[in-house]
């Protein structure tokens, strides 16, 4: 004879009660609505929040950006009034990246070992962020000057919000479009627009070619590079090692360049962050950019 546990009240198979006709027509009623429920026209379409739009402009416009200048990208988009700059977290910026990559507007992969992943849009993300541009994946030997240019760009916004970065990326693919890739041999790493004082004498922006250098160019390769700046309007900021400043001064203090050293200023990458970057040349500046 089988005793059942004390404390097992639990019914018995012939002790079930069965479903009373009013409770089984409610539950058929739910499941018919439930069928004829219509399914959304969006359904499976990524709908782009502002900060979607806006960070997805800025990496298209870079060519790409690795994963801890992400989190910091997308932290910075201000929200409300709080417009301080801070870092979004990880899991956070872990699931921007893969709702862009689920719907198809970019994608994510390591490049270099031992580093973090980087992010790049595709076609459809290029469509969506509104940029004229080619597809383009950061190549393994341009990624380390890549990451240095977007270091650069991250710290300058943050300095001058209301400026504006025009990339290589973007200049290159409006001279594309205009057919005057011929004509302009070099192209900075940016042009960076800095609002400036308007008057008769005065340019209503400061214009500034950013240059981010990683190794020393021969002077066969600089020189021309300097010599397209002689004689514009607009200040040159290098971003580089000791190497790169001493090639600089090397072609520098050549006479065909000696009236436009004022032009320039320099910040190693091994000194603290200083903006603007300090003059290459103090008391040679030109008043038209101070």
């Amino acid at each position: 004879m089988t005793t059942d546990h004390p404390f097992n009240d639990s019914p018995r198979p012939s002790e079930t009660t069965p479903l009373r006709p009013w409770t089984l027509r409610i539950l058929l009623w739910l499941l018919e609505r439930k069928l004829k429920r219509k399914v959304r026209s969006d359904k499976g379409t990524m709908r782009h929040t502002e900060r979607d739009l806006w960070a997805m402009r800025w990496v298209g416009e870079q060519a790409g950006v690795r994963f801890d200048h992400a989190r910091e990208l997308l932290g910075r988009y201000p929200q409300g009034e709080d417009a301080n700059p801070r870092i979004l977290s990880e899991n956070a910026t872990r699931h921007v990246i893969k709702r862009w990559c689920e719907h198809g507007c970019a994608r994510f992969a390591p490049i270099l070992a031992r580093e973090p992943g980087w992010l790049w849009l595709n076609k459809a993300g290029l469509h969506e962020a509104d940029l004229q541009m080619t597809y383009y994946k950061p190549a393994a030997a341009r990624v380390g000057h890549l990451h240095l240019v977007n270091w650069v760009r991250l710290s300058l916004e943050e300095e001058e919000p209301d400026a504006q970065w025009r990339s290589e990326r973007v200049i290159r693919a409006e001279m594309e479009k205009s057919r005057k890739s011929r004509k302009q041999k070099h192209v900075p790493d940016a042009w960076f627009f800095r609002p400036g004082a308007t008057g008769a004498w005065k340019s209503p922006v400061k214009t500034v070619a950013i240059e981010v250098e990683i190794t020393a160019k021969s002077r066969s390769e600089l020189f021309p590079i300097l010599q397209s700046y002689s004689g514009l309007d607009v200040e040159v900021w290098y971003y580089g090692t000791h190497k790169v400043e001493k090639a600089l001064r090397r072609d520098l203090a050549l006479p065909a360049l000696r009236d436009s050293r004022g032009q320039y200023r320099f910040l190693d990458f091994g000194e603290p962050w200083e903006y603007p970057p300090p003059l290459l040349y103090p008391g040679e500046s030109s008043s038209r950019l101070e």
